[in-house]
């Protein structure tokens, strides 16, 4: 990893004009020289962030139902309920990332979100969003910052480059604007990158004050999704590479900080956990199942080259081999990218699958991916002679174009049919029940059991029974059990919901099970599935009405959907909100 090469690029800095600052408006003259300098990357990063905002706005309003999850739970932590999903619950740690909660209750507490609207557009919609691009701001000023140091010359342009590849990946665009935790996520990795090759290009790895940032960026990360842990070792395994004989007790001593200043904040919200849920891990991380890895979770990684492009996967990845086999100014600091990279793919590797597609769970690995390939390019590109410039623009360029075409394909797909909308399931759950709660006369007294929690959370006033049982712990417990049985007593023998919402896809085994026949009315039919409401909770007459009354809001709210899948729903979305029919 030591090069003793320097690079024939880099000139010695002239030594300073001892006479500046002491001459009247010497100060003011090196403060716009500095800001000349600084126009071209300032430029780039906001093009950067232009065309990313740009494939962002693409997707329109839509927010992820599973986003709102952890929005009810920032609500009601706001208004002084406590970590609960619904007000005098018990407590159920119901979302695993603890950082963006606490964001989201920041922002309702000044006002910016779950309030109404913000310059016309609702605020569940807009404050997720705005946050998302201005983390795109910094993700982009930190690719500035740590390649200025390695290219000297040309690092403006890493900025636009990189903004251009993000464009190119629907999956990264898609989930950092979803309204999940995954833009404070990457930020967290890009942080600790950004540490980590700055410190190995001006040689200070192995002091305190890059150890202290990396163990505040990894319990940052690990505190905004469970699998973020994994960044602890991003410092001790980078410092470990550059050890030497002369180094190796202060390398000890610097990654046992980095190491400690991780797990003190990490430990205690893991304590706090015990003692607050009575678990050690989220109960999403329970209900989900996590299971340990195999060879099939290595190929997810693999997917990801397909989906990149192989083309252009295989232009990057010999750019960055010829990057550390050969002497130049990117070879060490390139490791600090590479360790997060990999360390991203390995959380990737080890997490379950996950249902909502476009490979959700490697967002930070899109980010540092584009960083690499553009500073491996770069680097390739200025260093060869002027045919090696030619072959390596000539197949770079190339490759994006194959790229670009699977990113439009996966572009409009998704726009035509984007994961489970927050709006859909607000309207044809949560707002659609509470008019057939008020249909049958239940007022308050209504139990609902199904899945999609966050849009039905926001607006629901019956109580909830979660039939995915991430807000839900008996039923996660039943689930990681994978007992079956004892989940279909659990819910027709003790919990006997008002009404349930199951499909083969959750709640397949309860819908074969002949005590739902016998102990349920079925009102609505869906493509998979159904709403069922309790006989004993309904005459005859209020049946029949109940039937009318579905008949007209499902078929017309699927049709508003099926027309403006990525459009919002209202201003606000509050408890006890109904539908008109």
């Amino acid at each position: 990893m030591h090069s003793g090469t320097v690079d024939p690029e880099v000139r010695p800095q002239a030594a300073p004009d001892p006479e500046v600052g002491h001459k009247p408006g010497a100060r003011r003259r090196f403060d716009r020289a500095a800001a000349q300098r600084a126009l071209p990357a300032v430029a780039s990063i906001a093009a950067g962030t232009a065309l990313v905002g740009w494939h962002a706005s693409r997707y329109g309003r839509w927010i992820v139902d599973d986003a709102a999850i952890t929005y009810v739970y920032a609500r009601n932590i706001a208004e002084g309920h406590g970590p609960v999903f619904q007000p005098g619950d018990d407590p159920v740690e119901g979302f695993s990332n603890p950082l963006w909660t606490l964001i989201l209750v920041i922002g309702r507490w000044l006002g910016l979100f779950d309030r109404g609207t913000l310059f016309g557009v609702p605020d569940y919609v807009l404050f997720p969003k705005a946050f998302a691009l201005l983390t795109v701001v910094v993700i982009l000023t930190c690719a500035y910052l740590m390649t200025s140091t390695i290219l000297r010359r040309g690092a403006w342009i890493v900025p636009l480059a990189v903004g251009a590849l993000f464009t190119l990946s629907p999956s990264f665009v898609i989930w950092m604007f979803s309204g999940l935790e995954n833009p404070l996520y990457v930020l967290c990795a890009v942080l600790l990158a950004t540490i980590l090759t700055r410190s190995i290009s001006a040689d200070r790895l192995t002091t305190v004050t890059p150890a202290v940032a990396a163990g505040l960026c990894a319990a940052a990360a690990g505190l905004t999704r469970p699998d973020g842990a994994l960044y602890a070792a991003a410092y001790p395994v980078v410092v470990l590479l550059f050890v030497t004989r002369d180094t190796w007790r202060r390398a000890l001593t610097v990654a046992a900080v980095s190491c400690a200043v991780f797990f003190v904040p990490y430990l205690g919200y893991v304590a706090w956990r015990r003692i607050e849920f009575g678990r050690w891990v989220p109960n999403t991380a329970v209900a989900k199942s996590q299971e340990t890895p195999d060879w099939v979770s290595v190929n997810k990684v693999v997917e990801l080259l397909g989906v990149t492009g192989w083309l252009l996967a295989a232009v990057v990845l010999i750019c960055v081999g010829m990057t550390l086999t050969r002497p130049g100014p990117a070879r060490r600091p390139l490791v600090g990218l590479l360790v997060p990279f990999v360390l991203s793919a390995a959380a990737v590797a080890i997490l379950s699958p996950d249902w909502m597609g476009q490979f959700r769970f490697a967002t930070p690995l899109w980010a540092l991916g584009a960083m690499i390939a553009v500073l491996c390019v770069i680097e390739q590109v200025r260093r060869a002679d002027l045919r090696g410039r030619v072959v390596i623009v000539f197949a770079t360029c190339l490759a994006i174009g194959t790229t670009a075409t699977i990113a439009g394909d996966n572009r409009t797909l998704f726009r035509h049919d984007p994961t489970t909308p927050l709006c859909l399931v607000a309207d044809m759950r949560g707002k659609a029940f509470n008019t057939y709660a008020d249909v049958i006369k239940l007022g308050d007294q209504g139990t609902y059991l199904g899945p999609d929690m966050g849009g039905f959370g926001l607006t629901t006033r019956l109580h909830i029974f979660d039939l995915a049982g991430l807000v839900d712990a008996p039923i996660a417990d039943y689930l990681y059990a994978k007992d079956h049985a004892g989940l279909r007593d659990y819910v027709l023998e003790k919990v006997k919901p008002t009404f349930i919402d199951a499909s083969t896809t959750w709640g397949g085994d309860l819908i074969e099970d002949p005590r739902l026949g016998r102990d349920y009315e079925k009102f609505w039919t869906t493509r998979n599935g159904g709403h069922w409401v309790r006989k004993d909770a309904v005459t005859p007459e209020r049946l029949t009405e109940l039937l009318r009354v579905a008949k007209i809001i499902e078929t017309r709210e699927l049709a508003r959907v099926l027309e403006s899948p990525r459009a919002s729903c209202g201003s606000t979305l509050r408890r006890g909100q109904t539908l008109p029919y």
